[in-house]
C-alpha cells in the first residue's frame, strides 16, 4: 500500500541525487493544464463542435479499486473502471 500512496499521490524519492520523482497526480494535473492552456486546439484537432463550451475536468481511471484514494485525499477523484461504468450507465 505505500508503494501505491508513493507512486500515486506522493512521489518517490529519486534513486540517484537528490529530490523525488513526481506522483502519478502531479503528472497528470500537468496534462489537464496543458490541455485546458490548449482546449482551442485539442478541440480543432479532434474535430469537435467548436461552438460548444467545452471544458476539461481531471480524473484517474484505474483498472480495479483502490484503497489509497479511501484513505488520502486527492485533489483529482481516482475511481475504478467499474466505478466510471456505473456511473456513466446511470446518465
Amino acid at each position: 500500500m505505500k508503494n501505491e500512496l508513493d507512486q500515486l499521490f506522493l512521489g518517490r524519492q529519486k534513486r540517484k541525487g537528490k529530490g523525488r520523482e513526481k506522483s502519478a497526480v502531479e503528472h497528470h494535473q500537468e496534462r489537464v493544464d496543458w490541455v485546458r492552456d490548449h482546449l482551442h486546439d485539442v478541440v480543432r484537432w479532434l474535430e469537435l463542435d467548436s461552438s460548444t463550451d467545452w471544458s476539461v475536468e481531471p480524473l484517474i481511471v484505474t483498472d480495479y479499486e483502490l484503497a489509497t484514494p479511501h484513505i488520502y485525499s486527492s485533489p483529482i477523484p481516482v475511481v475504478s473502471f467499474v466505478e466510471l461504468s456505473k456511473t456513466l450507465s446511470l446518465s
